[in-house]
């Protein structure tokens, strides 16, 4: 209700562009300081009709094309923790899992707290080379541990007010069963302190 957009509907043929303005009225009333966010939408809507007299089957695609504003207004406060790290595995056969490991936050603040994150992942075990079965199971392949991604950079984290998040983060390679890793998540590029930084130990379950 803060925003007005003008226009509301518009038509626009085939390789052209149409700019969209919009303004934002803050409400007197405002319950606290902080950043608020929303979004805007464009939805596409199919206005073509079949000749007249012709029956024709038409696939309709509905397209939206948006953007998040941000609007910070007064005093901004930053409280954002890390609570716990987790891991989940997913057994995907020859001995194999797919890992994701899970960070919990919790954003005490008044602000929407965005960064990156970057989890180091160390073997505490011996990682072998072993033989696994191909997709079809009719024949092996060598599998070699050292292709397994040792840093994970995630990007772009927006952890909102006055919120609690678990944000998976996916390891692409698939991990040996019987494995086991310490995790270190801590927070990149920042250089104000106190930095996100927690540690856990997990072993992927043998099923």
């Amino acid at each position: 209700s803060w925003i007005k957009v003008t226009p509301t509907q518009f038509v626009i043929p085939p390789g052209a562009s149409r700019r969209v303005r919009f303004t934002v009225t803050i409400p007197q009333d405002l319950p606290a300081d902080g950043t608020y966010c929303t979004g805007i939408f464009v939805g596409e809507e199919n206005i073509e009709k079949p000749p007249k007299g012709k029956k024709v089957i038409s696939i309709q695609q509905h397209t939206f094309i948006g953007v998040v504003v941000y609007i910070t207004i007064g005093e901004e406060k930053e409280s954002v923790s890390l609570t716990n790290i987790t891991g989940e595995a997913q057994p995907v056969g020859s001995g194999l899992s797919s890992v994701a490991v899970l960070p919990f936050f919790e954003n005490k603040g008044n602000k929407h707290s965005r960064g990156t994150l970057k989890l180091k992942l160390t073997p505490t075990t011996s990682l072998k080379p072993m033989k696994i079965k191909s997709p079809d199971g009719k024949k092996e392949e060598d599998y070699d541990p050292e292709i397994i991604q040792k840093e994970i950079l995630v990007e772009d984290v927006v952890i909102l007010r006055e919120s609690k998040l678990a944000y998976p983060i996916t390891i692409p390679q698939f991990i040996p069963q019987g494995s086991e890793w310490d995790f270190e998540l801590k927070e990149e590029k920042k250089k104000k302190v106190p930095l996100l930084v927690g540690k856990k130990h997990f072993k992927v379950p043998i099923v």
